[in-house]
């Protein structure tokens, strides 16, 4: 298990939940590494294009009371993940990166996500897609283009290229995509 003195936004998933377990870190210390990473980089990347700070800390303070109190959920307890923008989140705009749905928020979320609320993950915010999560590469007309946080020059690739450059830059070691 990588030591505490690597930064908790470089833990893996597995990582972060035995350090949880064993007291040595708290959800909610792992969840502000994550959001200065993001800070620091997301401007370049685009890879997370609504951020849920506020309400993702509420749920790491949460799951710091269940930690303490030796009653996690499961092992996703605590665990930051992102969310792409074509999987509905309650209350977090869903515009599937199309700009007839810039506005949509629904009230409710997708089975997925409601299962990684229950066990207690931590959403910290949607990534970017293709329009309609239905082009080979990361680019729409709300939020513009994500780039791969290893070479800025390149785009990140695949409907899911939000993702998948946000694990890669470490905001989050999880996230909820769709190919």
């Amino acid at each position: 298990m990588p030591s505490l003195d690597t930064p908790a936004w470089q833990l893996s998933a597995v990582a972060l939940s035995e350090h949880f377990r064993s007291g040595r870190l708290k959800p909610s210390d792992a969840l502000e590494s994550i959001l200065d990473r993001i800070a620091a980089l997301n401007p370049k990347l685009n890879a997370i294009v609504t951020l849920a700070a506020s309400a993702a800390r509420k749920a790491a303070l949460e799951s710091d009371d269940r930690f303490r109190r030796g009653a996690p959920l499961s092992p996703l307890d605590g665990i930051p993940i992102t969310i792409k923008d074509n999987l509905e989140v309650a209350g977090l705009r869903c515009t599937w990166g199309s700009r007839l749905f810039a506005r949509h928020a629904p009230e409710s979320d997708e089975l997925p996500v409601a299962r990684l609320r229950a066990a207690g993950a931590v959403i910290v915010g949607k990534t970017n897609c293709s329009e309609f999560a239905m082009v080979g590469h990361t680019d729409n007309e709300v939020f513009g283009l994500t780039r791969n946080p290893w070479d800025l020059q390149l785009s990140a690739g695949g409907s899911s290229g939000g993702a998948v450059a946000a694990v890669a830059a470490g905001f989050g070691p999880l996230a909820l995509a769709t190919d």
